[in-house]
This record gives structure tokens, C-alpha cells and sequence, in this order.
């Protein structure tokens, strides 16, 4: 695919400030049995997990709230202005959760502080995607544009690897007692040093083609927020629609079914977390082949397409979770990122298309925000109270068939033209 030199820098400085947010997930995914046991002292493996679990959820729920802020930021002052704000003030409470004391030492305070440090890493958290999404989309021209923007996710598919990786040989390498005393630590310091790195990196970026010429024909937006929900009300719950499925598949498989499985089952977690890594660069080098794919064929019947392999997916993975089928299991895990990793390389393109670039921050951020928080950021607690409630250990299969309709049903709502918005 053809790419300009500052279309390249774009892709560059994107791809590598985008891996602190998926380092701190699948960090946190890896460690929350540790983190469960030293910050809720459940005495049972399951309580504990499920209080961790909730801890990486109710992130999300500042997360809509963070979207306004900095869509606001994005859409009223600059698109570069909200990008760099918003990886630096989440690099803060990153590091901090570093030095947590834990339940033994401070009792319910532990948790309380790790709560509150994990809503202040949220909210501009909420930015971070949006952000790319952006200034790629924003970057690139007619002939490359669904390429481009296939690009948002690859940066934080590669800091879910590093995240992963980091955790796995820190467990590796230290003794339990050295882990639950202070090697759980190790990768939020690092996720700190990370987040100053694409501080750095993102201070390279110059503002948007498109927000230059939004301010030189003085066409920022001026509605209020309650102006601005109402009037673009519309195009926000279709693009939560379009979120809602790949939010779903990805937070219950890559971090709920890798946590909760490797701790009833006899596997070992260390190889686990390598074949999870390996499913994860897999799945990644899928996302720009696909993005160049829907270049030149239709983006709309590979979304609905891959939405409804997801689905024929799911019925086996049923089955084989009830049945405890490992072999089936296995080509299951090799089989669902590759419809996974198709959304993951359109999505960015259409629920930046469908808003006016007046408000494109703004609305992108609302819409995925609110998919990946009450959709995706809660579905590991969720899945896991299914699982318990019905006995059911492929219950949670019913919760993303229920996104996967919504999505399809989104889907082919698609005008798939090969115009652009500007």
C-alpha cells in the first residue's frame, strides 16, 4: 500500500504510543489472581478473582465520562492537544499503583486507593483510541484511508504482548513469596516508563489536516454537551453497535477465559500465557492485511461476514467447554482471531466515518467508549458471574451472541460507499 512519509510517521508514532493502555490490560488480566488475593483477602480463589475482575472493570465505567472530556478537548482545541493530555495524565495513576500497600497492611484502604487510581487511569484512558482513530483517519486519502485507520489497534496488540510477556517471566523469575510482596509491582512501573515514552513520541505529531481546516474557516464546534449528544445522538448508538461484538469477544477472551481457566484447570499458566502471546501476534498481523482487504472489497460484508463466524463459532466452543474438549479447544483459539482481527481492522474507519469531523473526538470517543465500557470493560465479571450462577462453564457464550446480532443488525445498516466524509 502506497503511504506519504507523514502518513508513515503517523502510523509509527500511533502504533507506539498505543501500548501502554493494552500493556496495562493484559497485565492486570495475568495478575489478577495476585492482585485478587492481596487487595480483597476473599479466602476463595473465586470471590477473589471476581473482586479483581470487578476492580478491571469499573475502570470502564469513568470511561464515557472521560470521552466527553477529552472529545471536547479534541473537537474545541486540537486533536493533538487531547492525544498528548490524555497518555499523560493515564501514565500517573499508572505508576502509582506500583506502590500500592496491600489488604494486609491498610485493610479496606487497599483496595479503596486501587479503585480510585484505576477511575483516574480510566478517564483519560478514554481518549486513547479515540485519539488514533483521528489522526489516522484524518492522515490519510482517499485510495489508503480504510488501511490507515486499519492501524489503530496494532500498537495496543503489541503492548498486550509486551504486557503478557513481562508478567510471564516476572513470575518465572521470582519466587512466589518475591511476587505477592513486590514483583506484582514490576509491570506498573514499567507501564509507567512506557506512558513517558509516548509522550515523547506523540510531541512529534503535527495537528490534523482536517482540524486545520475546521479552524481556518473557523468551523469549530460550538454546540454544548447536551446539544451535542441530541443532535448526534443517532450516529453514537449506531456506533456503538458497530463496537458492541468486538468489545464483547475481546475482554472475555483475552482476559477472563485465559484468568478463570487457567485457575481451575490443571494447565500450566506460565505455557498458557505463551500460547496466548503467540494467538495474539497471530491475530495482529491479520489487522492491516484485512485493512489493505477492504480496499478493495467490501467493508461491509467483511464486518457482517465475520460477525456471523463469530457466531458459528460459538456454538462449538459451547460444547467443547461443557465437554472439556482441549483439542477442540485449541483450533477454536486458533480460529476466532481471525474474524476478530478482520473487525478489529474496519471498525476504526466507519465509526469515524459516520461523524462530521466537527465532532468526530467527541462522538468516537462516546461510541466506543460506551461499547468498550458497559459491553466490554464489565463482560470478564460478567462471564464469570454466568459461569457461576448457571453452572455453566460456556454460559457466557449466550452474552456475546447477544452483541454479535446487535452488531450484525448494525452492520448492515452500512451505506458502503467508497467516499469518504472529510
Amino acid at each position: 500500500m502506497k503511504l506519504e512519509s507523514e502518513q508513515r510517521h503517523v502510523i509509527i508514532v500511533v502504533t507506539l504510543g498505543g501500548v501502554l493502555e493494552w500493556f496495562d490490560i493484559y497485565s492486570f488480566a495475568y495478575l489478577a489472581p495476585i492482585l485478587g488475593k492481596l487487595f480483597f483477602n476473599f479466602n476463595r480463589f473465586t470471590n477473589d478473582l471476581l473482586g479483581a475482575l470487578t476492580l478491571f472493570g469499573v475502570g470502564f465505567i469513568s470511561r464515557p465520562f472521560g470521552a466527553i472530556i477529552f472529545g471536547r478537548i479534541g473537537d474545541l482545541i486540537g486533536r493533538r492537544r487531547a492525544y498528548i493530555s490524555s497518555i499523560l495524565m493515564m501514565t500517573i495513576p499508572t505508576f502509582f499503583m506500583g506502590f500500592l500497600p496491600t489488604y494486609s497492611s491498610w485493610g479496606i484502604w487497599a483496595p479503596t486507593l486501587f479503585y480510585l487510581l484505576r477511575f483516574l487511569q480510566s478517564v483519560p484512558a478514554s481518549g486513547e483510541i479515540p485519539g488514533s482513530i483521528c489522526y489516522l483517519y484524518e492522515n490519510a486519502n482517499k485510495n489508503n484511508i480504510k488501511y490507515l485507520t486499519s492501524w489503530t489497534f496494532v500498537g495496543n496488540q503489541i503492548g498486550a504482548v509486551l504486557g503478557l510477556t513481562v508478567a510471564v517471566m516476572t513470575e518465572w523469575l521470582l519466587s512466589d513469596s518475591m511476587m505477592m510482596t513486590w514483583g506484582w509491582r514490576i509491570s506498573f512501573w514499567l507501564g509507567g516508563l512506557l506512558g513517558l515514552l509516548a509522550v515523547y513520541f506523540r510531541h512529534t505529531l503535527m495537528e490534523t489536516p482536517i482540524f486545520k481546516k475546521l479552524k481556518s474557516h473557523h468551523h469549530i464546534d460550538n454546540e454544548t454537551i447536551r446539544e451535542l449528544i441530541n443532535n448526534h445522538k443517532v450516529p453514537i448508538i449506531w456506533g456503538v453497535g458497530f463496537g458492541a461484538l468486538l468489545a464483547a469477544t475481546f475482554y472475555i477472551f483475552a482476559t477472563y477465559i485465559p484468568v478463570y481457566f487457567g485457575g481451575i484447570t490443571d494447565v500450566n499458566s506460565f505455557y498458557l500465557s505463551w500460547i496466548i502471546i503467540a494467538l495474539i501476534i497471530f491475530m495482529t498481523m491479520f489487522i492491516p492485511i484485512f485493512g489493505s482487504l477492504a480496499e478493495k472489497f467490501s467493508s461491509k460484508k467483511m464486518l457482517v461476514y465475520s460477525s456471523i463466524f463469530i457466531v458459528l463459532l460459538l456454538i462449538p466452543l459451547y460444547l467443547f467447554l461443557n465437554s472439556k474438549n482441549i483439542i477442540g479447544l485449541i483450533i477454536l483459539g486458533c480460529l476466532f482471531p481471525i474474524p476478530i482481527s478482520c473487525i478489529a481492522a474496519v471498525y476504526p474507519y466507519w465509526v469515524a466515518h459516520i461523524f462530521h469531523p466537527k465532532v468526530r473526538y467527541t462522538g468516537v470517543g462516546l461510541a466506543f467508549n460506551l461499547a468498550g465500557s458497559f459491553i466490554g470493560g464489565l463482560s470478564p465479571a460478567i462471564a464469570l458471574l454466568m459461569v457461576e450462577d448457571f453452572k455453566n462453564p460456556g454460559a457466557f457464550c449466550w452474552y456475546v451472541l447477544v452483541w454479535a446480532i446487535v452488531s450484525i443488525i448494525s452492520y448492515l445498516k452500512i451505506r458502503d460507499k467508497k467516499t469518504r466524509s472529510v
